[in-house]
């Protein structure tokens, strides 16, 4: 039975962003450049959904916590693409580095070692942009191969990482009951 794709009620579009938002977007797209999901969309779309969600959760608001939703847009360009910690800061500030890197994978033998020297950093805000993200890879894919990963990493995930955001954390294990 195919999965049906949950999509975020609300939605961020470029054009109601502030500058500085809409900087980081397309500063994430360019350096994602061809980069595609396994569906072949952009990779934008990973982007724009991740920080939909963590719009959805109303956990923060665009006008309040606009750094939050620019390192939501960057949480992978470090670890995908050629851009630096150093460069995230002097383009978008220390504290939008410090989330990026708290998101970034850390080296690692395999995907379970790199992930457990990861879960550690991901505190705080870094929690929900993760949560967004996971629920973002969780929604969106029907591959079952990528669900069932998702789905085994779960449990050490929430033991390691659960610390708030109560709403996102049940979002998101209902959708891996599946």
């Amino acid at each position: 039975m195919e999965l049906e794709l949950v999509r975020p009620v609300i939605s961020i579009s470029p054009i109601n962003m502030s500058l500085k938002l809409k900087h980081a977007r397309d500063f994430a797209i360019l350096a994602h450049g061809d980069q595609k999901l396994s569906d072949g969309q952009p990779y934008s779309v990973h982007l724009d959904l991740v920080v939909n969600w963590l719009a959805h959760f109303k956990y923060f608001n665009v006008d309040d916590h606009q750094d939050v939703f620019i390192a939501a847009y960057l949480h992978d360009v470090v670890e995908d693409t050629k851009v630096t910690l150093d460069e995230i800061e002097a383009r978008f500030g220390y504290r939008v580095r410090m989330l990026v890197w708290r998101l970034t994978d850390e080296p690692g033998a395999n995907r379970k070692e790199k992930k457990l020297n990861t879960y550690p950093k991901i505190v705080g805000i870094a929690e929900a942009i993760k949560l967004a993200d996971r629920i973002t890879n969780v929604t969106y894919s029907n591959n079952p191969k990528y669900r069932g990963m998702y789905k085994m990493e779960q449990a050490e995930f929430e033991t390691h990482c659960r610390k708030g955001y109560p709403d996102m954390w049940n979002f998101l294990n209902k959708q891996l009951v599946h």
